[in-house]
C-alpha cells in the first residue's frame, strides 16, 4: 500500500536543517498522485421513515437511504464499507472491535477475506475469522498478516 505525504509539511520540518535544499531538489523530481481526502460516514437508522415496515438506514454524508426487508438485508448494509452513492467510507461496527480487542486492519483484513471467499461482507464469517484469530492468541495486524500468509503460500 502506497503512502502520500504533504510536500508542504515534509518542506515544514526540514527548514533550518543542513539537507533542506535536497529534499526540495528531490521533491520536484518526485512524480505526483491525485489523491483526496478520505470522506467518513455511518449507517444511521432512521426511526421515522419506515418503508412499508422495513428498517430504513442513511448514509450521515450523503443522505441516501437503504431500506432492509429481513435481518439478512440489515447486517449485508451495516458492514458495507462504502455508500454506494457518495463513496464515503464508513465506520465499522465498533462491536468487532470490542468483541476482540482487534484494531481497524484486522477487521479491515476480515472484511476482504470474507469477500474473496463468500462475495460478500458476511458479519457472521467475519466474526468467525475474528474470533478464530482471537483464539490462535493473535494480537496484532501483522501477527494475522503472517499467519494468513503462512497459511494461503503453498507447501513443497
Amino acid at each position: 500500500m502506497s503512502k502520500y505525504y504533504s510536500e508542504e509539511e515534509i518542506l515544514k520540518r526540514a527548514e533550518c536543517t543542513d539537507s533542506y535544499a535536497q529534499i526540495k531538489s528531490i521533491l520536484e523530481d518526485v512524480p505526483t498522485a491525485e489523491v483526496s481526502e478520505i470522506k467518513r460516514g455511518e449507517w444511521v437508522e432512521d426511526k421515522t421513515n419506515t418503508s412499508q415496515g422495513k428498517k430504513v438506514y442513511y448514509c450521515s454524508l450523503c443522505n441516501h437511504w437503504q431500506a432492509t426487508k429481513n435481518q439478512r438485508q440489515l447486517n449485508q448494509i451495516m458492514y458495507m464499507n462504502y455508500c454506494p452513492y457518495c463513496g464515503a467510507k464508513m465506520d465499522k461496527p465498533q462491536k468487532q472491535y470490542e468483541t476482540f480487542g482487534f484494531d481497524e486492519k484486522v477487521v479491515s483484513m476480515a472484511t476482504s477475506i470474507a469477500i474473496k471467499k463468500v462475495q460478500r461482507p458476511n458479519p457472521k464469517y467475519i466474526a468467525a475469522l475474528l474470533k478464530k484469530w482471537h483464539d490462535l492468541g493473535f494480537k496484532t495486524y501483522s501477527d494475522v498478516k503472517k499467519y494468513e500468509e503462512e497459511k494461503n503460500t503453498p507447501k513443497q
